[in-house]
């Protein structure tokens, strides 16, 4: 399934219905406004492997964190309960 359009495909239609819009007045599209915004759109080429690695990256730093962190709390609540003498 694509979930992306061509942006010339998506501007030459739009241009068509404000081309039809202007010689027969059905339709009010304020067409020349969207094409405006449509132009200040970028699409940016994007290296998947490396935003994946970045991702793969942080996601295992956070992961060994949360690690890290269960331990510590265990520690501690063993600590506690020993000083206790639970």
């Amino acid at each position: 399934m694509t979930q992306y359009i061509d942006k010339a495909a998506l501007v030459a239609e739009i241009e068509r219905i404000s081309f039809k819009n202007f010689f027969d007045g059905s339709l009010y599209v304020d067409t020349e406004e969207l094409l405006t915004f449509l132009n200040t759109l970028e699409v940016k080429e994007v290296d998947l492997e490396k935003e994946y690695e970045k991702y793969y990256e942080q996601e295992r730093y956070i992961q060994t964190f949360k690690l890290a962190k269960h331990f510590f709390e265990l520690g501690i609540a063993a600590s506690n309960k020993t000083k206790k003498g639970e």
